[in-house]
């Protein structure tokens, strides 16, 4: 009967796999497994059997960390778990260093099991993307746009277009849901003054455009994760 070593090297944030690799003494000769799964638990499990497999029985267990693996298990009994046993297992010290080694040089190969997030889109970006929707309806039904996202250090305007004898100052609402309520709901009655000093602002410097266009508010909305077009329409 036989003391079968195992160290184990958990998965982590950058890593979602874990190695283990055990050693055992047989008369004057060592034999060593690895496995690498994606867990610590199934990895220590998948050594064993390879070990069993073998037809190599062992009387004691000691594994690295924390946690007994086989707290449920026939084995039970058999097992020592030690936070640092290379403190009181030399073997250890060369087991740890080897699993460290394997597990770099497997990050990439195992990194498969990583469930990859999408990247976070910013406030800006979903204004931006709504805009884009918006000022390609507007293009669509003959507007001519004059400026996008227009911003001073006193206001902001979203989109600016004219069409006929008309110059539209467009305020561009986008909802990732409209359960509470929708992105017309959303221009109140501080929105509307807002909006009105913003277009008064903008043609007391553009004098020409004033004295050629006659000026209107409008609102669109823009919802859903699939940035869903809803509507445009003035609003005086």
């Amino acid at each position: 009967m036989s003391r079968l070593e195992i160290f184990v090297r958990k998965n982590n944030k950058r890593t979602n796999f874990a190695v283990a690799i055990g050693l055992i003494k047989l008369n004057n000769s060592f034999l060593k497994e690895i496995a690498i799964k994606d867990d610590a638990k199934n990895a220590v499990f998948s050594l064993v059997k390879k070990f069993k497999e073998k037809g190599i029985s062992f009387s004691e267990i000691v594994l690295s960390g924390t946690e007994n693996y086989f707290a449920s298990t026939p084995l039970a009994t058999h097992v020592t778990v030690l936070k640092k046993p290379e403190l009181f297992f030399p073997d250890f010290v060369e087991l740890k260093e080897e699993a460290s080694k394997i597990k770099k040089e497997n990050k990439e190969k195992y990194n498969f099991y990583k469930t990859k997030t999408k990247p976070k889109i910013t406030t800006k970006q979903l204004g931006d993307r709504a805009e884009t929707i918006v000022a390609n309806y507007l293009k669509s039904t003959g507007h001519q746009i004059l400026a996008r996202n227009h911003k001073t250090r006193f206001y902001e305007i979203d989109i600016i277009s004219t069409k006929n004898d008309k110059i539209y100052f467009t305020e561009v609402k986008y909802r990732k849901n409209e359960s509470r309520g929708t992105s017309f709901e959303m221009i109140t009655k501080k929105k509307l003054e807002q909006m009105t000093f913003a277009a008064e602002s903008f043609l007391k410097l553009r004098k020409d455009l004033k004295e050629k266009y006659s000026p209107l508010l409008a609102v669109a909305s823009v919802s859903g994760e699939n940035f869903t077009f809803n509507g445009w329409f003035p609003l005086s």
